[in-house]
């Protein structure tokens, strides 16, 4: 019998990452290495009853020791507001990546509505190019996912109240479950050949504010109403105000052509702690 292939999930505990632990576990034929800064944290926890995964302490910037061992694939974010430091780290592990034979790597960024090139303004996103633009030319295969805005942001109430007062009634707002984000990585890694070397936009549903407030009233019983704009930190707010008015670039249909079974936003929230009980 072979040895399952080890996938190093990084920010194991964070949205993304725990969601392609979990779907990569589902799948049932790989040895998942769950990354996290503290093992002993109740969010790592939670990783360590998932079938086929091994909850290790570390980060992207003190990875090496996980390459005393054959790995398969790795999957990471770009994490930190310290860019310069998070690009640093991000090439120390894609460096060592390519030294010890990993295979593949999935690196999960952001569509860029179609500014990937003129740049957002924003240097948190706009780092995620630089990122992208470390993979290439690698001995290994790559594999760049760039999912539109999460439908886990609804339970913050500051993006929630975005629906009714700053978002653009005419515009169609695109978004994905994290849930569905695990689930391509894992489907990824699963079928490498036809992934790599590609950028994915990937999307689960494109809704107008006022066709977000039906399924929203449909679903939870609850109305949308905000009269006041939200406000976000310093920062986040200019990254908001980007997204309210450019469309994401991501195609609903050639998504759940590819990946069947995405979530619409009526399907992710019948499952979430909005639907009517």
């Amino acid at each position: 019998m072979s040895t399952a292939q080890t996938i190093l999930v990084f920010n194991s505990t964070g949205q993304q990452g725990h969601a392609t632990v979990q779907a990569l576990s589902d799948l049932g034929k790989f040895k998942i290495l769950a990354v996290t800064r503290d093992p002993s944290s109740e969010s790592a926890k939670n990783l360590v009853n998932i079938p086929h995964v091994h909850v290790v302490k570390g980060e992207v910037g003190v990875h090496e020791h996980f390459f005393d061992q054959p790995i398969h694939g790795v999957f990471f974010v770009q994490m930190g507001f310290d860019i310069e430091a998070a690009l640093k780290d991000i090439k120390s592990l894609l460096d060592i990546s390519e030294k010890k034979g990993v295979r593949h790597v999935v690196f999960s960024g952001t569509d860029q509505c179609g500014h990937r090139d003129i740049g957002i303004g924003h240097p948190f996103l706009d780092a995620k190019k630089d990122v992208e633009d470390l993979l290439q030319g690698r001995k290994f295969d790559w594999t760049v996912l760039r999912p539109v805005g999460f439908m886990e942001n609804f339970y913050k109430a500051p993006y929630k109240a975005q629906v009714t007062t700053t978002w653009l009634q005419s515009n169609h707002y695109k978004m994905i479950s994290v849930v569905d984000i695990g689930r391509i990585a894992a489907r990824v890694f699963a079928q490498p050949t036809e992934w790599t070397g590609k950028a994915l936009n990937v999307a689960g549903d494109s809704l107008t504010p006022g066709e977000i407030v039906e399924v929203w009233k449909e679903v939870t019983g609850e109305l949308l109403d905000d009269k006041e704009p939200p406000q976000f930190p310093p920062g986040f707010d200019s990254a908001m105000a980007f997204f309210t008015k450019n469309e994401f670039e991501a195609s609903v249909e050639w998504t759940e052509q590819n990946f069947p079974g995405v979530m619409d936003l009526k399907t992710w929230l019948k499952s979430s702690n909005f639907a009517k009980a």
